[in-house]
C-alpha cells in the first residue's frame, strides 16, 4: 500500500475545498504539523518573528493555508552557503 505523506493529505483536502472554506485556516497545532515543526517552535516565531503570517481572531491564532506554503517556499535552500537562497 503506497504511503501518502501528511502534506500529500493536507493538499488533497485543500484542493477539495472552495477558498471561502473556513478549514483553510489551520490551528497552532495543525499548522505545526503541516510545516512538520514543533508547536514551540510557532510560538517562539510569533514572539521573535520570522516565521509564518498568522491571524489572531480575539485570543485564537489561525494560519492560513496560502501564508504557511509561502513561509515554506521562502525557505527553500540551494546550498548551505551565505548566498544559497533559492531564487524563482
Amino acid at each position: 500500500m503506497e504511503q501518502v505523506s501528511i502534506v500529500e493529505q493536507f493538499d488533497s483536502n485543500v484542493a477539495k475545498l472552495s477558498h471561502d472554506d473556513y478549514q483553510l485556516f489551520f490551528t497552532e497545532a495543525e499548522a505545526a504539523k503541516y510545516l512538520r515543526v514543533s508547536v514551540k517552535f510557532l510560538q517562539t516565531c510569533r514572539w521573535k518573528g520570522g516565521g509564518p503570517v498568522f491571524r489572531k481572531f480575539s485570543r485564537l491564532v489561525r494560519y492560513h493555508i496560502d501564508d504557511l506554503k509561502k513561509y515554506a517556499d521562502a525557505c527553500a535552500y540551494t546550498s548551505t552557503g551565505k548566498e544559497s537562497k533559492s531564487h524563482e
